[in-house]
């Protein structure tokens, strides 16, 4: 005879995998970011999932190698890159809507504040190391290379460039006092205000790091619609204060 508890068991189990059987997934979105973006996306996925009840997982990486990801197969169904090429490669090649410019980045250059740095000019010249973000990878880094080079700095600094993957890795250098300075968005200042002295850099018109977002095709209606929503809600005026809070300029 079978005892009550075993009995129990039995009953638990059963109401357990028909449960699992009988339950639907959540309904989410998969959003490829660029690495100057972190900060952002946490507060704008955070107001979004609340309000809409839709899940969201973030990839953060340099905008050059999510696009590589993405034209390989990544199953992202959101994109928000650094600048405007890479989005436009994804839409060339079929896989996104057109792209939209979703906010302007600013490029600073940042010193240790213990180095009295006084200006960018004062700063490449009297410091050994300076991070970049690779120009191949990540628009800021090849907005800060263009800078240099119009400004008649890079042949000096060339041989002090310490690259990086991506701002994120920048911004680790920093804080880590692996370098003495670095290019990065002006993002950087929100988390680290009192530690470093901050130039900002005047890019150009043909230099302006316009940062575009685009959703990409997916075939479930459901994400497919999602998708659209998120991209919706970066238009707002929630998501505008949020980035104006984080250094962005905004159309």
């Amino acid at each position: 005879m079978f005892s009550r508890t075993f009995i129990g068991i039995i009953i638990s189990i059963g109401t357990i995998v028909f449960a699992c059987k009988n339950s639907s997934p959540k309904s989410s979105l998969k959003i490829a970011c660029a690495a100057n973006m972190h900060l952002a996306i946490d507060s704008i996925v955070e107001i979004f999932e609340n309000k809409y009840k839709i899940d969201c997982e973030t990839s953060i990486n340099a905008s050059g190698i999510l696009t590589t990801q993405i034209l390989n197969g990544a199953p992202f169904n959101i994109f928000l890159s650094a600048d405007m090429k890479y989005p436009n490669a994804i839409y060339d090649a079929g896989l996104s809507t057109k792209p939209v410019i979703y906010a302007k980045g600013k490029l600073i250059l940042v010193a240790d504040k213990k180095l009295g740095m006084t200006s960018i000019a004062d700063a490449l010249k009297n410091t050994k190391r300076i991070a970049i973000a690779d120009e191949n990878l990540a628009p800021y880094g090849k907005a800060a290379v263009n800078f240099l080079k119009e400004e008649g700095y890079y042949a000096t600094v060339e041989h002090k460039l310490v690259m990086a993957e991506s701002i994120g890795q920048v911004n680790q250098f920093l804080k880590s006092k692996a370098v003495d300075l670095g290019f990065t968005s002006a993002t950087f200042r929100q988390e680290n205000s009192q530690a470093f002295d901050y130039f900002d850099v005047a890019l150009l018109d043909d230099n302006q790091i316009e940062q575009g977002m685009v959703i990409l095709h997916s075939e479930s209606p459901t994400i497919q619609t999602n998708a659209e929503l998120f991209a919706d809600f970066m238009q707002t005026t929630t998501v505008k204060n949020i980035l104006l809070h984080f250094n962005y300029d905004i159309n």
